[in-house]
């Protein structure tokens, strides 16, 4: 099982597989030839590459990653389940490509819309309320007392004889 824990990771280790030729049609996963090699290998289909060849979802981000797929094939291919598109005779690997492409593309778009959004409220960075006033002045002090006055009276008693 792939050590992915996030949606984009696990879209991302499916189109690995994929993409290097251990695509299928069937079953989650069975052996076979590769689609890019035509070596012997073992094969998975769209969902088998998410879930790493089990019937089902292990972790929450393989759920998402599912979710999303159904969603891309809804939209792509007019149905949202998965292996009946998978295996239906006019589906092709450069579409699984395709699917799981447009299915991680999207996943990012979200991942960074919502980390658009994330960091430090404006109002912590402009709140200066008198704690705050304080804290900030009490700083400035200690740095004050701490700092030593150059001593300016040779200066001024060379002017007055002069």
């Amino acid at each position: 099982m792939s050590k992915a824990n996030s949606e984009v990771k696990v879209l991302t280790t499916a189109l690995k597989r994929i993409e290097s030729g251990r695509w299928g049609k069937f079953s989650w996963s069975q052996e076979g030839f590769n689609v890019v090699t035509g070596q012997p290998t073992y094969l998975l289909c769209l969902e088998g590459s998410i879930t790493g060849g089990s019937s089902i979802a292990r972790t929450d981000a393989q759920r998402a990653a599912l979710e999303r797929l159904r969603g891309v094939m809804k939209v792509l291919h007019g149905l949202d389940e998965i292996p009946l598109i998978n295996d239906s005779q006019n589906f092709t690997f450069e579409m699984a490509v395709e699917v799981v492409k447009e299915s991680l593309r999207r996943a990012k778009a979200e991942k960074a819309e919502k980390t658009r959004f994330k960091g430090p409220d404006i109002s912590d960075l402009t709140d200066l309320t008198e704690e705050k006033q304080e804290e900030m002045y009490d700083v400035f002090s200690a740095l004050v007392d701490a700092s030593v006055e150059p001593d300016f009276s040779a200066l001024i008693g060379v002017k007055q004889h002069q």
